[in-house]
């Protein structure tokens, strides 16, 4: 039997060694935020966001479903469960429409 004090450490070891912290992209996402802020701009070419991409590093694939360039990054220090996630949407002429980098957060 576990007593009360035994079990609140118990659960405070159980969650630093699981990786949970809500913070733990925050800085990864505001990077790749402000990396893509900086080097593109509405209206680029699919040409340049592709360049862009590929000197950052930046793995994506496209969903032709949604005219978007997307990628996850993980850290495996945060667990599977947390990632920043990118998407980079098109118009139907291929100039870059809009950005969205967010934190997400998946269950298994």
């Amino acid at each position: 039997m576990i007593r009360k004090g035994n079990r609140a450490v118990l659960l405070m070891v159980a969650l630093a060694l699981s990786g949970c912290n809500s913070d733990c992209m925050k800085a990864k996402t505001e990077e790749m935020r402000t990396l893509l802020e900086n080097k593109l701009k509405i209206g680029d070419t699919r040409g340049k966001v592709d360049v862009v991409l590929k000197k950052a590093g930046i793995a994506y694939s496209y969903d032709r479903f949604q005219n978007r360039y997307q990628s996850t990054i993980y850290n495996s220090k945060c667990g599977d469960d947390k990632a920043t996630s990118i998407y980079i949407y098109f118009t139907t002429s291929g100039r870059m429409q809009k950005i969205e980098v967010r934190e997400t957060y998946t269950w298994w």
